[in-house]
């Protein structure tokens, strides 16, 4: 019920000739896990280590890749969300009288590697753009602003649809300062004197209570 599922397109760049990559990982199990290297060779992963005690995963390569190739690592995972308050997690929230969930994320200091495959260090800094599918019923919120949305058919199954949401590239920065919520919400926003709109999201019917923070 409370599965969730994510793909990854990941630009590198080897510093040291190698056969393995290795990223921090906790509680995701990764499958589908490839190597687009220079001149359109791609390297299937012959194997996939997890290293409970390091909270990582080495992906295993057959062939060794170049110091100085650049490369794209792909992959795709699924997790759960949790109940302990940190990574990608489930939050109750009570609407209509009905108890509802919402996802959401907490990543600092050292749990994005519970949402995602990535380096998970505060030293590490990378762009991130996200896209996320939800129900059709329920809002996304990320770092940036949403460039697109779409309805389309689930892929699991046809007589459900589902809603794509496209955000905009994040500037550099680390994995524990990358947020994801998929809830429902109202907001109110406006702009400052410099031109940067500020949004504050509320519990549905409550966007009122946010002009208050919103001044």
């Amino acid at each position: 019920r409370f599965r969730f599922e994510g793909s990854e397109r990941v630009d590198v760049s080897i510093v040291q000739t190698t056969n393995t990559i290795t990223c921090h990982a906790v509680e995701l199990w990764v499958h589908s896990v490839s190597l687009a290297i220079e001149g359109g060779k791609t390297l299937a992963c012959e194997e996939i280590r997890y290293i409970e005690k390091d909270e990582s995963v080495t992906f295993v390569f057959g062939e060794t890749v170049p110091a100085g190739t650049n490369a794209v690592l792909k992959l795709s995972f699924h997790g759960i969300l949790n109940d302990k308050l940190k990574g990608f997690y489930r939050s109750q929230y009570t609407q209509d009288g009905e108890t509802r969930t919402m996802a959401v994320t907490q990543f600092e200091a050292c749990d994005a590697r519970r949402a995602l495959v990535c380096w998970d260090e505060p030293a590490v800094k990378a762009k991130f753009q996200i896209s996320m599918v939800t129900p059709v019923d329920r809002e996304a919120i990320s770092n940036t602003p949403v460039l697109s949305t779409s309805v389309r058919q689930s892929k699991l199954n046809l007589k459900i649809q589902e809603k794509h949401w496209q955000f905009g590239e994040t500037p550099i920065m680390s994995t524990y300062l990358l947020g994801m919520v998929v809830g429902e919400f109202d907001f109110v926003s406006d702009y400052t004197k410099e031109g940067v709109l500020v949004r504050v999201y509320t519990p549905v019917g409550r966007s009122e209570r946010g002009q208050f923070a919103l001044k």
